[in-house]
This record gives structure tokens, sequence and C-alpha cells, in this order.
């Protein structure tokens, strides 16, 4: 599955997850709903972004580029100084 697809899965469980937490907050308020609270659901969504996966900035330098010792930035191929610091490589 690539990452648009889980993305928009992702983001399709996320609403239905604040639909059913809204739906259950307004029948608790009416007295017709005493089961399980689905705003409790919430908690685990901080765990579904690792899922969505990196930036596509970083894969494009992943393993061929070389990285600037003062400030971490991928450099170009045969260049002598960093482009965002300025320091020489």
């Amino acid at each position: 599955m690539d990452r648009a697809t889980r993305r928009k899965v992702l983001l399709a469980i996320l609403f239905i997850l604040l639909g059913l937490s809204i739906f259950t907050l307004v029948a608790r308020a009416l007295g017709w709903y005493t089961g399980f609270h689905f705003p409790f659901l919430f908690l685990f969504i901080p765990f579904m972004f690792p899922l969505l996966g990196g930036s596509d900035e970083r894969r494009e330098y992943d393993g061929t580029a070389r990285y600037c010792p003062e400030c971490g930035s991928p450099t170009e191929e045969g260049a002598e100084f960093c482009r965002y610091c300025g320091r020489k490589l």
C-alpha cells in the first residue's frame, strides 16, 4: 500500500472515530447510551502517525547524498561548500 492510500485510510478511520465519539457524547447527554465511551479511542491516534511515513524529501537523499558535518543538511555531489551554513566540506 503506497503512502497516499495509507494516509486516506487512516484519515477515514479518524473521521469514523470522530463521528462515533460525537454520537456517543450526545447520546450520553440525552441518557440514551451507557456503554463504551468512544472518545477514549482518541488516545490511540498518536500511534497512527508513524504509519503515515516520513517525508519524501528525506527519501530522496537516502544512500546517495553526503551530509554537512556542521548542520546535517544534504549536499549535492561534488559541492565544496554547504549551501545552508557555508561550511567547507
